[in-house]
């Protein structure tokens, strides 16, 4: 048995996640064997350790629908993008543009309030009206 292991504390938070993949010669499309997830934690004493490897999509889907320190980290980190206005902007417009593109008016209506007035003003294309007045 592998002392280290056995000695390691459970993982408390999770630090960082990475994706990897190669490409095939012509690389005209990805190896999907070939693909690996890995999500990295630390511990109580904060030591970083391996916290989950996946080596398909599929099973990397089912696991973060799952794990409660993935909807954690997922959380922690949308709210850090959020906090800022001018990134919170960025992530409504690009949500806002995948509502209409999939025809999904109503939703896009109710993420544009909450945007910025400015970034309002800029999608309705009312700012520059109000710099011609």
């Amino acid at each position: 048995m592998d002392t280290d292991a056995a000695q390691r504390q459970p993982i408390v938070r999770l630090t960082r996640w990475e994706t990897s993949f190669s490409m095939p010669a012509r690389c005209k499309r990805q190896d999907a064997e070939a693909r690996r997830f890995t999500y990295y934690g630390v511990d109580a004493n904060g030591v970083e350790h391996v916290y989950a490897e996946h080596d398909s999509e599929e099973v990397d889907k089912q696991w973060r629908a799952t794990d409660p320190l993935w909807r954690e980290a997922h959380s922690r980190t949308m709210q850090v993008l959020l906090a800022d206005p001018a990134t919170r902007d960025t992530v409504l417009r690009i949500n806002i543009k995948a509502a209409l593109d999939a025809g999904d008016t109503e939703t896009a209506v109710s993420l544009a309030r909450h945007l910025s007035p400015r970034a309002l003003r800029e999608i309705l294309g009312t700012e520059s009206d109000r710099r011609k007045e």
